[in-house]
């Protein structure tokens, strides 16, 4: 029988082979929960185990290829700016009335619709309307249309029409990001997505231990 050793995250005395990562062990069933916990939250990831950023493909023992897949999925989609990404606005009223928010890939310049493979409707890569066809068989399509990209920003304003910035919401100052955020409770230091650390008051940078407060 091998030596014991004590997981660090479960605590849980185990047999196995330890995952070691930084002087840390592991056990296996920690890992997977880790790896999974990044791609349920964009908070997560990517998985850090201290300062390093971890890559899946490096624990296949323990990651199989559905979740590998799962993941890079994942990659593509939160690795783009928020600004850049195209996500399925179509709509089911009555039944359902929350958009279907299936991500379609990354902003373009052309007017090419791509096929939401969820719901199997049309969205255009440029002013991310959203569109039905009689023919759903190709993943891309070229559909006649008025596109205007300045569209999806008025859309925003339009929803947020009436509330007060500062007071209702405010807006991520990362030019790459500018996730507009919404503070029920708690101090006015936000730390976004992305990274980025302002004050919900006044939207400007400002990190948590500066003299801002």
């Amino acid at each position: 029988m091998g030596k014991t050793w004590n997981c660090t995250i479960c605590t849980e005395q185990s047999f196995d082979r330890a995952i070691q990562l930084d002087g840390d062990n592991l056990c296996s069933k920690c890992i997977r929960h880790f790896f999974e916990n990044a791609i349920i939250s964009e908070l997560n990831f990517p998985p850090r185990w201290g300062k390093r950023i971890l890559d899946p493909r490096s624990f296949t023992d323990v990651l199989d290829a559905d979740f590998l897949q799962k993941y890079e999925q994942k990659e593509e989609e939160w690795s783009l700016p928020p600004k850049l990404r195209v996500y399925c606005r179509n709509t089911d009223p009555p039944k359902r009335l929350e958009e279907c928010g299936e991500f379609l890939g990354r902003r373009m310049e052309s007017q090419e619709c791509m096929r939401c493979d969820k719901c199997m409707w049309y969205t255009c890569l440029r002013c991310k309307e959203c569109f039905s066809s009689p023919d759903s068989k190709v993943k891309k399509a070229v559909i006649e249309h008025e596109c205007d990209p300045s569209a999806d920003e008025e859309r925003r304003e339009v929803a947020f029409a009436g509330l007060e910035r500062g007071k209702h919401y405010q807006d991520c100052p990362n030019l790459k990001c500018r996730r507009r955020v919404e503070l029920k409770e708690a101090c006015n230091h936000i730390t976004c997505v992305c990274g980025a650390e302002f004050c919900y008051l006044c939207g400007q940078y400002a990190a948590a231990k500066s003299s801002h407060w």
